[in-house]
């Protein structure tokens, strides 16, 4: 499932961010981690090369696109064809 995916400009300016199923007091801290994450790990990452970590039970995957910094936090497993 999804919780949140987030555009992110490379000053850490939140651009897009979209949350499912994420309280309104959780949503800060998400915010303020995913920035730090990417300012700590994306520099000199190659475009579109996709990075993957994991807090509190749920992955993130993130990635750069340009000048745009790209994250998706989920858990469980996801397939489509279940």
């Amino acid at each position: 499932m999804i919780l949140a995916v987030l555009f992110a400009n490379s000053e850490g300016n939140i651009l897009v961010e979209r949350f499912n199923g994420v309280p309104a007091e959780e949503r800060l801290h998400w915010r303020s981690f995913l920035v730090k994450l990417g300012a700590d790990n994306l520099k000199g990452v190659k475009n579109e090369e996709l990075l993957v970590a994991s807090h509190k039970s749920v992955y993130i995957v993130y990635t750069v696109l340009g000048d745009v910094s790209v994250y998706v936090v989920g858990k469980d497993e996801y397939d489509e064809l279940a």
